[in-house]
């Protein structure tokens, strides 16, 4: 069930009623005043949420007395909710790989996506388009064979929205992705903001999907790809 679908359900009753975005601002007053729990569908295997939890937890060196902050790495796989934690005295880039890599072990195996919480250590700049992904960690994700989903920050799930919000009904827009659609719900991280951006994109909306290798892997293989254009042409006149 969508807003769409429940305006357009409203409207055929009450043709004289709320035009959609005043029933959508009237139906998030609404919802915002309600404790609810949404829930995700996740397939297992498939994705590994990864982040440092609250503050840290302090440790006191029982033959000096000293505390220390201990920094909570916790990882849980989404379908099952197998949680894997380890404590590192930092942040840093070596102990967050490395409790990556603890955290495989534990798991027995690796999942397909890896989804960080906008951590500094991981996403260097969270983006819907190009999200600039720390290069280290990027390459431990490689080596292992699965993906980093950056999920967007608070400002850029506003700002998408805002936009989507101006020309939603009034103006076409173009939107491009890498990113499967049924995986933009966990890109946008917000589930309130989630919902609103894709009721405005998903429905309505003509999609075309796009198969097979890049065009940057085919020109490294293929001459005749690599190739410009001019020559191309050079080159069939040639054979003629």
């Amino acid at each position: 069930m969508t807003l769409s679908i429940l305006w357009e359900e409203y409207i055929a009753s009450e043709p004289d009623g709320f035009r959609y975005s005043r029933f959508c601002e009237l139906y998030r007053a609404w919802e915002s005043r309600l404790s609810v729990t949404m829930r995700q569908s996740h397939a297992a295997g498939d994705k590994l949420f990864v982040d440092y939890a609250g503050d840290g937890v302090p440790v006191v060196d029982r033959l000096t007395g000293e505390v220390r902050q201990a920094q909570i790495f916790v990882a849980v796989m989404g379908a099952s909710n197998f949680t894997y934690a380890e404590a590192t005295w930092t942040q840093g880039l070596a102990d967050w790989i490395g409790a990556h890599a603890h955290a495989f072990a534990a798991i027995g195996g690796v999942p397909h996506l890896l989804v960080p919480d906008n951590t500094k250590v991981a996403v260097i700049k969270a983006c819907l388009y190009d999200p600039q992904i720390n290069r280290t960690y990027a390459a431990m994700a490689a080596h292992y064979g699965a993906g980093v989903l950056s999920p967007l920050d608070a400002g850029a799930r506003h700002d998408l929205l805002e936009i989507l919000e101006a020309r939603y009904s009034r103006h076409s827009t173009i939107i491009t992705s890498q990113v499967p659609v049924d995986k933009w719900h966990d890109l946008i991280g917000d589930p309130t903001y989630a919902d609103a951006i894709l009721d405005r994109l998903v429905h309505n909306a003509h999609r075309i999907e796009l198969a097979g290798d890049s065009l940057r892997k085919k020109r490294k293989t293929d001459p005749v790809a690599k190739a410009p254009a001019s020559n191309r042409s050079a080159d069939a006149r040639g054979r003629s």
